[in-house]
This record gives structure tokens, C-alpha cells and sequence, in this order.
């Protein structure tokens, strides 16, 4: 933030350094269970639908139990995503959509 007052020399113009360019973005996306935290992700950057859905079939899926199930709410970058892909070996995971 730029200062909008500050202290100099009577006649003198007051000079400051200001951070420029320099604005993050960290995203953090994570799992929840009633015992601990699963699939964590850190992305550089907004949340948008293909990055949630590659979490989704990157990091959740593969740590889903059978029969387990996905709660989403609605957020935009939620939409896209009908129901988590499902492995045949390790069995089905549901995906049930928030209210409106």
C-alpha cells in the first residue's frame, strides 16, 4: 500500500519505496474427514473449473474408500464437475451437489 502521508524536510519532497509487481495468489484446496485432512493442493493463482477438476481426479479420487462421498458447494469452479470419476477396482464414490 502507498503511504498517503509521511515525514520530510521543510522544502524537501518526501520519497518513499512502494512494492510493485508483486501481488500472489495462493489457493489452498484440501479434503476434509472427520479424522484428518486429505488430498491437500496448493495452487499458485485463482480457483477456476479445470484446475478443480484436475484436483479432483489427480488428488481426491485416488484417496477415496468405496462407497465414499464428495460434497460440493456451489461455487462456479464446482459446476463442471457431474461426479468424481470412478475406478472399477476400487469401487464407486458419489458426488452430491449442494443446495442451490
Amino acid at each position: 500500500m502507498t503511504r498517503t502521508c509521511g515525514w520530510a524536510a521543510k522544502g524537501k519532497r518526501l520519497t518513499a519505496h512502494v512494492p510493485h509487481g508483486y501481488c500472489k495468489t495462493l489457493t489452498c484446496l484440501a479434503g476434509r474427514r472427520h479424522d484428518r485432512i486429505a488430498a491437500p493442493f496448493v495452487l499458485e493463482g485463482p480457483m477456476n473449473r479445470d484446475a478443480f477438476t484436475a484436483w479432483v481426479s489427480r488428488c481426491l479420487v485416488p484417496r477415496l474408500s468405496p462407497g465414499a462421498t464428495v460434497i460440493a458447494d456451489n461455487l462456479g469452479s464446482h459446476k463442471g464437475l457431474a461426479r468424481p470419476p470412478v475406478d472399477p477396482q476400487r469401487g464407486s464414490a458419489s458426488a452430491v451437489p449442494a443446495a442451490p
